[in-house]
């Protein structure tokens, strides 16, 4: 399967890979405080990575004229539902040990490059412009692809359409396969231009009629073409080739067809000029051949299942996945709980009486063995989804049995 496919399909790119250059906003990493807002599995997802693909979602939304307002809060959310989906399938990729070569990764680079007719020099100043390197660049070129071939095998493996299914298809939507009647046609064309006389135009029209009649009298139609006729077409004895309804103006594709195998018209008129018309053939509508429209069924049979199963599939490998997410957790939160808890503590200190000392101390001490219990709590629960991680490594031959010892050992020593 081309890179050509790979860019135009799979169900569509999480992302376009043109959008990475051509709508691909510059990264605000200078103005924000970055930091880690979500893990899946052993890939991390930053902050900057959600703003930037957040505001190309929105710049996707303005371009396609959504009548969709969202608030910054839920462009960030589908921001990081994408990417958690991106990386997902790119750590799938890995464990199908896909791979893509260079000059793939080149290849739908020109392909880019040639879809916005780009060239090199001015490509490359766009990618700085954005603050992009051309291996950065290639690299994201090169997850895509490894995206697209994940979500194809998988999809591929789990749907089959059967032949059953597909003669069904065939024989219900017949009629959306049933090709219309078409004719072989010549024509003699005398032009009317826009300048031109009645008096030109009527001495057009005698030589039209004389044409008509020199073809009565036996006159083969290419040689009367090639004698009379003002069109290109005239060397070629006035050969149109095959033409079909709704591809010819309405005088002429009238007249065209009601005319058989061999017939010539009288003289038609139409805003061109004046045209005398031999039809050659007449090919009859018919029905496409089940064998020739098979490929086009199926294809068209996947795509209609293809979106619900890949989002129970997406389903599927999140729920397996070790997921921590706090994109909207703020980092200055614990920070300054700690410091008000100073504060109040502080406050307290100036107390006189002995009893009131006590009791301060006691409830310190129990607000620290609360803490701890808490904090234990949190540990353990956090170990949990850990180990519950190793263990889906192992049934899925990621890491092998004794890796996975390894790492229960070491995750049940720290607790």
């Amino acid at each position: 399967m081309s890179n050509k496919r790979y860019l135009k399909n799979g169900i569509k790119f999480l992302f376009l890979a043109s959008a990475l250059l051509f709508s691909w906003p510059v990264s605000g990493a200078a103005k924000t405080f970055d930091r880690v807002i979500a893990k899946i599995n052993e890939g991390i997802v930053t902050l900057s990575e959600v703003e930037d693909r957040a505001k190309l979602i929105k710049i996707q939304k303005i371009a396609e004229k959504s009548s969709s307002i969202l608030t910054d809060k839920e462009y960030k959310k589908q921001a990081l539902d994408l990417i958690l989906e991106e990386k997902l399938l790119i750590q799938e990729g890995k464990r199908l040990n896909i791979t893509v070569g260079d000059n793939n990764v080149e290849d739908a680079i020109k392909e880019i490059k040639s879809a916005n007719k780009v060239p090199d020099d001015v490509f490359e100043a766009m990618l700085a412009k954005e603050g992009m390197t051309l291996k950065g660049y290639k690299k994201k070129i090169r997850e895509q692809i490894i995206i697209s071939k994940a979500r194809n095998h998988h999809l591929r493996n789990r749907i089959r359409i059967g032949e059953k299914k597909l003669r069904q298809y065939y024989k219900k939507n017949r009629k959306n396969y049933l090709t219309p009647a078409k004719i072989h046609v010549r024509h003699i064309l005398f032009i009317f231009g826009q300048n031109l006389s009645e008096t030109e135009k009527e001495l057009k029209m005698d030589r039209a009629k004389e044409a008509l009649r020199k073809l009565k009298s036996g006159m083969s139609f290419k040689k009367a073409a090639k004698e009379y006729s003002e069109d290109v077409s005239a060397s070629s004895g006035g050969d149109l080739g095959i033409l079909e309804r709704g591809k010819m103006l309405k005088e002429f594709e009238d007249a065209a067809f009601r005319l058989k195998r061999g017939q010539v018209s009288p003289i038609v008129k139409t805003p061109y000029g004046l045209h005398i018309i031999k039809v050659d053939k007449v090919i009859p509508k018919q029905y496409r051949p089940y064998k020739k429209v098979k490929k086009e069924i199926e294809n068209l049979l996947f795509a209609k299942v293809a979106g619900e199963q890949y989002a129970r599939w997406i389903k599927e490998l999140k729920k397996e996945a070790f997921l921590e997410v706090y994109l909207f957790d703020d980092p200055n939160k614990k920070l300054a709980s700690k410091k008000i808890k100073k504060v109040v503590e502080t406050a307290r200190l100036p107390q006189k009486s002995e009893l009131k000392k006590k009791k301060r101390v006691i409830k310190r001490q129990q607000t620290k063995v609360s803490s701890k219990r808490n904090s234990n709590g949190s540990e353990v629960e956090s170990l949990k989804k850990r180990l519950q991680y190793i263990k889906i490594l192992k049934k899925r031959n990621i890491i092998s049995e004794k890796e996975y010892e390894k790492r229960k050992k070491d995750l049940l020593k720290s607790l």
